[in-house]
């Protein structure tokens, strides 16, 4: 669980094929003691960390999340917003979200409306 707001940015550094999936390199110095095990949310998706080295950590997705998700078109160099699970003795901000993605929408129009811009989905 998370409470959706983002801690800070990572850094992608190495992207390569896992399978019909992806393995995906992220750098962060966002979310301290981090284990192999843990849960962090990546660009809102929820991501199991399988490996770390120092302050890298690898994350294996299969092809329905990277379908599903834009996770299937980060590059290596790209940023991505990084947040840890929500702890019961953190303070509670934002609104609890699983970081699981239940559906795909459609873009349907984007209204700007200066210094904001209304989503259609």
């Amino acid at each position: 669980m998370f409470t959706g707001i983002v801690k800070g940015l990572g850094f992608v550094v190495r992207c390569e094929p896992y399978g019909s999936g992806r393995t995906i390199w992220i750098q962060q110095d966002v979310c301290a003691n981090v284990q192999i095990g843990d849960s962090l949310s990546i660009n809102g998706v929820c991501s199991t960390v399988v490996e770390s080295k120092s302050n890298w950590y690898r994350f294996d997705y299969l092809e329905e999340s990277l379908t599903k998700t834009h996770l299937g078109d980060i590059q290596e160099g790209d940023k991505v917003n990084v947040e840890d699970a929500l702890s019961l003795h953190d303070k509670f901000g934002g609104h609890i979200v699983t970081g699981h993605v239940d559906s795909v929408g459609s873009l349907y129009k984007v209204e700007r409306d200066d210094p904001w811009h209304v989503i259609w989905v």
